[in-house]
């Protein structure tokens, strides 16, 4: 379910591909980062992408290029087709820097946070996502002063068009 309003909220709010990607008068894939894409959840969500909102440009945000390149190689066996518009890439991107989280945002259609545990945390992510003003934030969050952080930050989300999903949970529906 995560994945299905995750996918229609970014092909209802952002600009898909009407033509192939390279050719004259061709739209820009919707860039979708995962933040904690090179794990077990973050490659899980990846894969459910391509499956529901294709054409898009998957970016698997991680620290560690080596897991990175591995998560990339995991998802494109699992689910892309010989003939998919599709792109799957890693991005090297510190969530904790925020510098590098800024950067990783620049021009993002979606921004999936599956790097938890949440438990001690400030929705960072989220801030970073309403200052670049990011169409769509889904995060997995479920620690109830975490999502208090994150719904003080609704007026800044509302000013920059910035539709938040918070606690979409890992199992939704469990």
């Amino acid at each position: 379910m995560l994945v299905a309003v995750l996918a229609a909220a970014v092909h209802g709010r952002v600009l898909g591909v009407s033509t192939l990607p390279g050719a004259p008068g061709a739209k820009v894939l919707p860039r979708i980062v995962i933040i904690g894409g090179t794990g077990r959840i973050g490659t899980a969500v990846a894969e459910h992408l391509l499956a529901r909102a294709e054409p898009a440009q998957i970016m698997l945000a991680g620290r560690d290029r080596a897991r990175g390149e591995a998560a990339v190689a995991e998802v494109r066996r699992q689910r892309m087709g010989m003939f998919s518009l599709s792109r799957v890439e890693y991005l090297e991107v510190d969530w904790r820097d925020s510098g590098s989280l800024a950067a990783s945002l620049n021009g993002a259609a979606a921004v999936v946070h599956t790097a938890g545990p949440y438990a001690g945390e400030t929705p960072d992510v989220l801030a970073a996502a309403i200052a670049a003003a990011v169409p769509v934030y889904v995060d997995l969050s479920d620690p109830v002063p975490y999502l208090r952080s994150a719904l003080e930050l609704d007026g800044s989300a509302q000013s920059s068009g910035t539709l938040a999903l918070c606690a979409a949970g890992a199992f939704p529906g469990l």
